[in-house]
């Protein structure tokens, strides 16, 4: 379950950063389309930085270059459509260097993790595999792990 965003607390914490906007139902599909500012929140919230509250600026500092402004952002809960697990390592250690801003197809942005976008962008998936199979070092890491560089998991 999401978390209460508070715009108020944030925008008085660190300057006006975009008001929230509420989800809304296109083509009879919820959707979860976020704006910045509630990707900041979310993230700082998540991130359980209470500890470490000088690292704060920095997350939020890296949020506000990758994001846009005022528009909606789309994210993995658009997507659960097509039935993949969000990346743990994505969503929960240093989401604002692990997860993706990226442009789908039909125009608007996604802040999305490795695996939704791959579901996303199949060919990417690909691409990185081929690089993986064809790099010294991707063929080290297969004799490590004991898996045969030409076998594809997904076949």
């Amino acid at each position: 379950m999401r978390g209460v965003f508070r715009p108020r607390r944030i925008a008085q914490t660190y300057g006006n950063l975009v008001p929230a906007v509420v989800g809304t139902t296109l083509g009879g599909c919820w959707s979860v389309q976020v704006t910045k500012a509630e990707i900041i929140a979310e993230t700082l919230r998540a991130a359980k930085l209470d500890d470490e509250p000088d690292y704060q600026p920095i997350v939020i500092a890296e949020l506000q270059r990758k994001l846009p402004e005022g528009v909606e952002i789309k994210t993995c809960e658009d997507f659960k459509h097509l039935n993949v697990e969000c990346c743990d390592t994505c969503h929960n250690f240093y989401p604002h260097y692990e997860m993706r801003l990226i442009e789908l197809p039909d125009g608007p942005p996604a802040w999305v993790c490795d695996t939704v976008r791959w579901a996303i962008y199949p060919e990417e998936y690909r691409k990185l595999q081929e690089r993986s199979r064809n790099t010294p070092e991707g063929k080290l890491l297969s004799k490590i792990f004991g898996v045969d560089a030409d076998d594809d998991p997904k076949e």
